[in-house]
């Protein structure tokens, strides 16, 4: 009866409007579907109130309305995807087929539980969750001076605006990977050797000067490999400037920090090895009917002189085999990423 009272106000709600402001939808014959769809709904309401008194004919119409309905989520499935609102009014139709037509009273109330089970990780997933919990944390890491992202963007060789092919997919902006909040408008590109086509690397041999001016105990870089390399072979060297001219290098390594960023195939995608690293994010670019895993990794840096200003980093290509492909850079506390 709610199910079918709320679908039918909604859908007369949207036909009334439809009619005052755009007359001309009388013309369409998918309109008077609509109306026919919107009756019937408002007919089932009327008839719960004749089952909860007992009536047959009424268990029966309300069955044939939720199968209806069952039938209608199955085609939008198969047309369009499942929006939330259909889906979820498509598994309250199934609820009621089971209530309904199974005698078995035991059954039903376990088909109930499984399907509300059901539900409820499907609408988690559909609302995206996990991601808005990610997101609000990192928000929080930052604002309680956990964490504080780099601004990169005068040192990207491309901007997110202008990701193109594969990189469309990357996540862009505000993002919270392994607890640690990045701000990642770009991507800067390392010298690699391995490029196929006629021989000569792409990308620059270093990057000096990219401001920090901030004390922190940890560096945390988003960051990938453009081609393999063997493992423990360097990729890319980070250095530390601080105010007093001394310097740290931090040697970043394939296999134990980055990864090609052509990901595995397969049901697991494999990260990097080394203790101060792991897979930050995962995802599948699609084209000319191909799937390609695509991976990023995460690596913290400890800064050894966490009481002095580091004033600048550096970065330079070891001119191995791999490209390194650097998103961004987050410093703060140490033991952030988990």
């Amino acid at each position: 009866m709610a199910l079918g009272g709320f679908l039918g106000i909604a859908f007369l709600w949207m036909l009334l409007r439809a009619v005052i402001f755009d007359p001309q939808v009388l013309s369409w014959p998918r309109f008077y579907l609509a109306t026919l769809i919107c009756l019937l709904y408002l007919a089932g309401a009327v008839a719960g109130v004749f089952l909860f008194r007992g009536s047959t004919w009424a268990r029966g119409f309300l069955g044939s309305v939720a199968v209806l309905i069952v039938m209608a989520t199955i085609a939008q499935i198969v047309s369009q995807g499942l929006p939330l609102l259909c889906g979820v009014v498509g598994i309250l139709a199934v609820v009621s087929v089971v209530l309904l037509f199974v005698p078995s009273k035991p059954i039903a109330l376990a088909t109930v539980v499984l399907l509300a089970l059901g539900v409820g990780t499907w609408i988690v997933l559909q609302l995206n969750i996990p991601r808005r919990l990610a997101l609000a944390e990192g928000r929080r890491a930052i604002a309680s001076h956990k964490a504080e992202p780099l601004d990169l963007t005068a040192q990207y060789d491309t901007l997110a605006s202008n990701f193109g092919n594969e990189m469309t997919v990357v996540p862009r902006g505000f993002q919270t990977f392994a607890h640690v909040p990045l701000q990642i408008d770009g991507s800067k590109c390392l010298w690699g050797g391995g490029y196929p086509y006629h021989g000569e690397g792409i990308g620059a041999e270093n990057l000096l000067g990219i401001p920090v001016h901030r004390r922190f105990e940890t560096l945390y870089v988003c960051h990938g490999a453009i081609f393999w390399s063997p493992n423990n072979a360097p990729v890319y060297e980070l250095v530390f400037r601080y105010d007093d001219d001394y310097s740290v290098t931090n040697q970043i390594r394939y296999g134990v920090d980055v990864l090609d960023w052509y990901a595995n195939k397969g049901k697991v995608v494999i990260g990097p090895a080394g203790p101060n690293s792991r897979l930050a994010w995962h995802g599948e670019y699609s084209a000319n009917g191909k799937i390609i895993p695509l991976r990023f990794s995460l690596t913290a840096l400890k800064n050894p002189k966490p009481f002095m200003e580091v004033t600048s980093i550096d970065l330079y290509s070891c001119k191995s085999n791999s490209c390194g492909l650097i998103l961004a850079m987050t410093t703060g506390r140490s033991g952030l990423m988990r």
